[in-house]
C-alpha cells in the first residue's frame, strides 16, 4: 500500500513539475509576443508623428505659396 501511495505521489509530482515548465514557457512566449507587439505600437506612432509634422509643413507651405500669390 504505501509502495502505491509514494508511486502515486512521485508521479503527480513529475506531473506537476512538467505542468510548471510548461507554464513558464507559455509565459516566455506570451512575453515574447507583447513585446513585440509593443515595439510594432511604438513604431506605428512614431510613424503617425512623422505623418503629422509632414502634414503640418505642407500646410505652412500651401499657405505660404497662396500668400505669396495674393
Amino acid at each position: 500500500m504505501i509502495k502505491i501511495l509514494c508511486k502515486l505521489l512521485l508521479g503527480i509530482l513529475r506531473y506537476a513539475c512538467i505542468l510548471r515548465q510548461e507554464r513558464s514557457q507559455v509565459k516566455n512566449i506570451v512575453k515574447v509576443y507583447y513585446t513585440s507587439f509593443d515595439h510594432t505600437l511604438e513604431h506605428f506612432q512614431r510613424l503617425r508623428n512623422k505623418f503629422k509634422k509632414s502634414k503640418v509643413m505642407v500646410h505652412s507651405a500651401l499657405e505660404r505659396i497662396a500668400g505669396n500669390k495674393t
